[in-house]
């Protein structure tokens, strides 16, 4: 379609290509920027974001919302701060 619209420009498919590729690759980069430099690295009930810092084990329910502890993926280690959009 690019060639079709500038039949004069060489290469148009290539330039085409590279660009698309070149801006998914700036979208997937700046995504990623914006996940943030790590808080800490403790654990925390995923739900309601709780520091289980003081715990000697991982309690069967989050002391703060109550959530099954025993589920998996309940448990993250780590919070990050993210960046704020420019």
């Amino acid at each position: 379609m690019f060639a079709q619209i500038y039949p004069d420009f060489p290469h148009a498919t290539l330039f085409l290509t590279l660009s698309i590729a070149f801006f998914a690759i700036a979208l997937l980069l700046a995504l990623f920027a914006r996940r943030g430099p790590w808080v800490d690295r403790h654990l925390h009930c995923r739900k309601c974001r709780y520091d289980l810092f003081g715990h000697p084990d991982v309690p069967p329910a989050c002391p703060e919302c109550g959530c099954a502890m025993t589920k998996p993926k309940a448990v993250r280690t780590g919070l990050r701060k993210k960046r704020p959009l420019l």
